[in-house]
């Protein structure tokens, strides 16, 4: 029986895929190796690079719809090292522990509200072994970015290469600096020929942590902060030129 795959989730892996640093994850990996969790696997940009270099990576996802677009990737050796779980980062249980886990992409951004975040870092906490390191990526959150971006309609047109078919993608991003979230409006199309044959609108919300907002709910689960960095690839201070914030964490 052919598996159902969701346009937006065909269209999130194409606009994802080439703004995630999968050789830098393999450098993180290779730093401090062992066991390796994912968080928010998505369809498995990152985990499938770790996996082609021998790691054994399990990988935390909670749309079945991402899973699906994982798996069809998976030859005979990917699938050796892949474990896959359906979950919630907020609220898994997986009685095993890791010396590495992730958090990339802007996944710490889906968390709106502070409980959530102390849920996600106590069932971190709680996977890591004695050794083990978390690390956290997300955008720094650049007032004058949003400003400029509010209210303002994006569009990207590319070929599906599941379908061969044109897709419009169109985004609209309304930021609320009072309460520092953003909800983006998607809608996105797919065209054969100019015939409509798939469509969907949805609206997406983000919460915007700060570097210090972060750095509290680590303290405040009694992790501590190895490292924190300005860039994934190389070792910088975190400053309002940062284009994004990461933190390598510990028990």
């Amino acid at each position: 029986m052919k598996r159902y795959i969701g346009l937006l989730s065909e269209v999130s892996e194409l606009t994802n895929k080439n703004q995630i640093d999968v050789d830098a994850y393999v450098d993180i990996a290779h730093k401090y190796r062992g066991k390796i969790l994912e968080l928010g696997s998505g369809s498995g940009t990152i985990s499938i690079g770790l996996a082609k270099e021998g790691y054994d990576v399990t990988c935390l996802e909670i749309h079945r719809d991402m899973i699906h677009l994982h798996e069809e990737k998976l030859d005979d050796a990917l699938e050796e090292n892949t474990t896959i779980v359906l979950g919630d980062m907020c609220s898994f249980d997986l009685n095993e522990k890791f010396d590495l886990i992730i958090a990339a992409g802007n996944l710490v951004n889906s968390i709106m509200n502070e409980k959530e975040i102390h849920n996600m870092l106590e069932s971190v906490k709680k996977h890591l072994s004695d050794v083990g390191v978390f690390v956290i990526e997300c955008d720094y959150p650049n007032i004058n970015r949003f400003i400029e971006e509010q209210d303002k309609e994006r569009v990207e047109f590319f070929e599906n290469p599941r379908t061969k078919m044109k897709v419009e993608n169109r985004i609209r991003s309304h930021y609320n600096f009072l309460e520092m979230t953003r909800q983006d409006h998607i809608v996105v199309t797919e065209f054969k020929d100019k015939r409509i044959k798939r469509r969907i609108q949805i609206t997406r919300d983000q919460k915007i942590w700060t570097a210090d907002e972060l750095r509290k709910f680590i303290y405040d689960n009694t992790l501590s902060i190895m490292l924190e960095s300005g860039n994934i690839s190389t070792i910088e201070p975190i400053t309002e030129q940062s284009s994004h914030m990461i933190f390598f964490l510990k028990r």
